[in-house]
């Protein structure tokens, strides 16, 4: 919607889910949410927490390019691109995560 600028929409739509999954247990910070809230500013500190946590137990390609993201929106480049080199080693094709590593320099 906010790409056909309908921004207002948008907003309205995505506090309604926002409201609706914050009271749904084990899908509250699942990855595509949480690359959501971190697309729109929201949670940072909270996402980041979170992502860091999860890559304790489960280090794949995704979990190291949400917390690069999440790095990266709490203005920490420097870490971020370390995170982002653990992503890409893995050679994955993925044009979310090949964006993300562009946002940081580190195009493929």
């Amino acid at each position: 919607m906010r790409r056909l600028g309908r921004d207002q929409e948008s907003e309205h739509r995505f506090r309604a889910f926002e409201t609706l999954i914050a009271g749904v247990p084990g899908t509250a910070w699942h990855r595509q949410w949480r690359l959501a809230l971190l697309d729109r500013g929201r949670q940072v500190p909270t996402v980041l927490a979170q992502a860091e946590a999860e890559l304790a137990t489960r280090r794949d390609v995704q979990g190291y390019d949400v917390y690069a993201w999440a790095l990266h929106k709490a203005g920490r480049d420097a870490e971020a691109r370390v995170a982002m080199t653990q992503a890409l080693r893995w050679g994955t094709e993925d044009r979310l995560l090949e964006a993300h590593a562009k946002a940081l320099g580190m195009a493929r």
